[in-house]
């Protein structure tokens, strides 16, 4: 689909700059006469309609997903499989990086229902920090998960550690949480199950 996006948009961009230019054949040469009132404007509207229409793909690309309130892809595994097979077909890297807040049963027990502010504070923290590609989903009540196209094992614990420090950092919802993170890349033939119980399992050995 990307590829398809890139080359319409390019043919547009050739038609419309084709529109702004006038070729004339003289003694075997190739002159081009370029309309200099209209060149400038229609160079810039190409270059923007390429752009969008690059952009416009990319949201394509993208399935319809549910969110919660917090605008965090709720819990939908069916995603995470998609991403992986994309993977294997264009033979690209992926990975994947949990996150788990330390002090959720504490402040669970101390407060009425803190989850929901923590959160949303950390899918804005993590908003601008992940890629517009990344995914953000809630794996679990105190969980989040990345899924992170495009990137290879080191590349997902520079973003785990980058998170870690941003978090511990940052005062969450009036709170001070920490988080644990765990990450790990996916080879054609995992399973998103396999995966998955292998990042819980990295979390409860930090623990």
């Amino acid at each position: 689909m990307k590829r398809l996006g890139t080359l319409l948009a390019i043919t547009l961009t050739i038609i419309i700059a084709s529109l702004t230019l006038t070729f004339f054949i003289d003694q075997n040469l190739v002159i081009i006469i370029v309309h200099n009132q209209f060149t400038s404007v229609f160079i810039i509207v190409a270059l923007f309609l390429t752009v969008l229409l690059q952009n416009s793909f990319l949201l394509l690309r993208r399935p319809i997903i549910r969110r919660n309130n917090n605008g965090v892809l709720m819990r939908d595994l069916n995603i995470v499989r998609e991403e992986m097979d994309r993977a294997d077909r264009y033979q690209y890297g992926l990975s994947l990086v949990v996150i788990r807040i330390n002090e959720i049963e504490e402040l669970s027990n101390k407060y009425a229902s803190p989850v929901d502010d923590i959160l949303n504070d950390m899918s804005g923290l993590l908003k601008s920090t992940v890629r517009y590609s990344d995914i953000i989903m809630e794996l679990d009540r105190d969980t989040l998960l990345l899924v992170l196209p495009n990137t290879d094992l080191v590349g997902a614990k520079t973003v785990a550690t980058k998170i870690n420090r941003q978090i511990n950092d940052t005062e969450i919802s009036k709170f001070d949480i920490t988080v644990r993170t765990a990450s790990t890349q996916h080879f054609a033939g995992n399973t998103v199950d396999a995966l998955i119980n292998e990042l819980i399992l990295s979390l409860k050995e930090e623990a």
